[in-house]
């Protein structure tokens, strides 16, 4: 309950700080953390209070531990797509520390995060993945009346739509580490903004 989790975070030292640094990463585009402390740190229940007073959608992504890199994949790719389809809601994309113990799970992520919006560099957006972008957009295009108010035969421009859910994933889009251990991933806090409970 909420009640649960103000409690939580009431119980820690730094609690309101800390929500008050994660609802800051909503009003910075392409802000992405790691969120870091033991499972008794209060980080979930602090991450949670940051989502719904400030009306996030939060996606956790169903993919193996490890070891499947193809699945995992596809599984951040459907939370990016999600991320289109709610228009201008931001979204953070949680990335447990299980997940993270496969190396080329961190090297896609970080590719994505570095290159986004560099169509070249960014291995996440080969041909089906774009047309996958902008089959969204278009589906969007066409369910906005206002479109249709001067045309009621206007088409979608298909380059436009693809531009438009690269951006929006540029703005709406916050990558959220989540890990229990400082040492075994020490190398990437030099990489993002870190947030610590303990």
């Amino acid at each position: 309950s909420n009640n649960h989790f103000l409690a939580s975070i009431l119980d820690t030292p730094n609690g309101i700080r800390d929500v008050f640094k994660l609802s800051r990463i909503l009003f910075k585009e392409q802000q992405h953390l790691i969120l870091c402390g033991s499972a008794s740190s209060s980080k979930h229940e602090c991450l949670q209070i940051a989502t719904i007073l400030n009306d996030v959608v939060m996606m956790e992504l169903n993919a193996p531990k490890y070891n499947e890199p193809s699945k995992f994949a596809e599984a951040f790719k459907q939370a990016l797509l999600n991320v289109i389809r709610l228009d201008e809601t931001n979204c953070y994309i949680v990335i447990n520390d299980e997940q993270l113990r496969d190396p080329l799970y961190i090297d896609f992520v970080y590719n994505y995060i570095s290159n986004i919006g560099k169509d070249e560099e960014c291995i996440l957006m080969d041909e089906d993945f774009k047309t996958k972008i902008t089959n969204v957009e278009v589906e969007l295009f066409m369910k906005n009346k206002e479109n249709f108010k001067y045309d009621a035969n206007k088409k979608p421009n298909l380059d436009s739509c693809l531009k438009n859910g690269v951006k929006k994933l540029m703005k709406n889009t916050h990558i959220i580490f989540m890990i229990n251990d400082l040492q075994t991933y020490h190398e990437w806090f030099s990489l993002f903004p870190g947030l610590e409970t303990k």
